[in-house]
């Protein structure tokens, strides 16, 4: 059965999310992109760990990381954290071991419960926003689909099929309507 805790203070489950980065990665080394973002050792500036420990991303309620979890250990880990004035980003980081992958997981344990995050501190902001990696385009289908936004409501949602700038990187994105 699976289970999602929200982590409000990360720091205090390094341990815990490290353990996860060591597995993520022995199960992904080829992906590029999975070995610097779920880098273990926090040096790449684009890791979770790195995230966690060296921004403040994390820090007095401007990022959670929610990871999932399945017989106490964490199959699926993301975070949500608050990007400027004006934008939040959803789904940071994602990442789920291989066994565990499936649409369901994604939306109904990550999203959702991120939203919960998001749907609190989202006064301020004027954007919320997902970014998807061009390595992970593919998962830009299961945004469009039909099933997804019935199952997701009263969310509303745009994807965008043209890439932005974000943090370096040129990624497609998911805009939510707050």
């Amino acid at each position: 059965m699976y289970d999602i805790k929200i982590m409000y203070n990360p720091v205090d489950n390094i341990k815990e999310i490290k353990d996860f980065c060591y597995t993520a990665i022995s199960q992904d080394r080829t992906k590029k992109h999975i070995k610097r973002n779920m880098d273990p050792t926090g040096i790449s500036n684009s890791s979770l760990i790195y995230r966690i420990l060296k921004t403040d991303k994390y820090k007095n309620n401007r990022g959670i990381i929610t990871p999932v979890y399945y017989n106490g250990k964490i199959v699926s880990i993301s975070g949500s954290e608050i990007y400027n004035d004006d934008i939040i980003i959803m789904g940071k980081r994602y990442f789920t071991l291989r066994e565990h992958r499936h649409k369901q997981l994604f939306l109904r344990y990550m999203i959702l419960n991120q939203w919960i995050w998001v749907d609190f501190v989202k006064k301020q902001h004027s954007l919320i926003i997902t970014t998807i990696n061009e390595e992970d385009k593919g998962i830009l289908r299961l945004w469009k689909k039909e099933k997804v936004r019935k199952f997701l409501y009263p969310l509303k949602y745009k994807v965008n099929d043209n890439k932005s700038f974000i943090e370096g990187v040129e990624q497609y994105t998911v805009e939510f309507y707050i």
